[in-house]
């Protein structure tokens, strides 16, 4: 984004590099912060992996209001997660 002016948004095309940010629109005043836990293998080959766990801080839809501990839902290009605690809003991978 190159600029915002009384709400219109001006934007140019940048080759994407890895490791890239992806840019998900949410609606104004309806979201909140969460915390994603992504687990990855324990093991790199014979040794201990330590960033096998991933936790990223993030924003999701307000409706996680209505979720209860252990729902399931889908998170556009991260995958499917659990929420494993109402309070934090702390999401587990599938």
């Amino acid at each position: 984004m190159t600029k915002v002016i009384n709400g219109s948004i001006e934007a140019e095309y940048v080759q994407p590099q890895e490791p890239y940010t992806r840019i998900v629109w949410l609606n104004e005043g309806n979201y909140r912060s969460c915390v994603l836990i992504s687990i990855g293998d324990l093991l790199s080959g014979d040794n201990f992996n330590k960033d096998s766990i991933k936790r990223t801080v993030g924003f999701i839809e307000g409706y996680v209001d209505k979720l209860t501990i252990g729902d399931v839902v889908q998170l556009e290009g991260r995958g499917f997660f659990k929420l494993d605690e109402s309070k934090s809003r702390s999401f587990i991978s599938l």
